[in-house]
């Protein structure tokens, strides 16, 4: 790892992330991943990010490969100029197939912390978010539907279009951030738990 892209230095007491190329890039992600191991598992993570356009991104990520993942990131909208406004949303990625699982991103423009969360219990993976707490938990709210936790594994990366193509390396948790801007906006990480149920 490069302290260029990610560090504890900067920000002391925080994990600082410059944001590089997207989820689906083979060469320069900003990305630190935490393999999952057991069925039951939840991650989360407090972030600080203050972006300037729909170009970037940074959050928790469930990730297989290039390919497979679901991201609960914060972005800034899409008018041009810098608003101030950011958003959390949801991205998902199935054999090269992008979508948005949720209706509408939700407005988060006047938080400075905000508190991320995934569940992967089985098949199945559940998003939260929280912007404030209560005796010093997050108040968690569920974040759109289910997805499909089941991409994110050997057996069925097996079966993509392109034939046999598996990584062999399970599924990851992660912390990413993505400036495909180019001006390397970072992101601060003040935690990052990992729980097996």
């Amino acid at each position: 790892m490069s302290n260029e892209w990610v560090n504890q230095t900067d920000r002391q007491g925080y994990l600082r992330l410059y944001g590089r190329e997207s989820l689906s890039s083979c060469f320069e992600q900003s990305l630190v991943g935490r393999r999952v191991q057991a069925h039951h598992t939840i991650a989360s993570t407090c972030i600080e990010f203050s972006p300037e356009n729909f170009q970037q991104m940074a959050g928790l990520v469930c990730y297989y490969n290039t390919t497979h993942y679901h991201y609960v990131y914060i972005s800034g909208d899409d008018l041009g100029a810098y608003s101030g406004k950011k958003f959390i949303n949801v991205l998902s990625c199935d054999d090269n197939k992008t979508s948005h699982p949720i209706s509408q991103p939700i407005d988060i423009t006047q938080i400075e912390k905000v508190y991320l969360k995934a569940e992967f219990n089985g098949a199945v993976i559940q998003f939260y978010f929280a912007v404030d707490t209560k005796d010093h938990q997050p108040n968690w709210q569920a974040i759109g539907p289910e997805l499909d936790g089941s991409i994110l594994s050997d057996d069925y990366v097996v079966h993509t279009e392109k034939g046999y193509s598996p990584c062999f390396t399970g599924a990851f948790y992660g912390l990413a951030c993505q400036d495909l801007s180019g001006q390397k906006i970072h992101a601060d990480f003040e935690y990052f738990d990992y729980q097996e149920k």
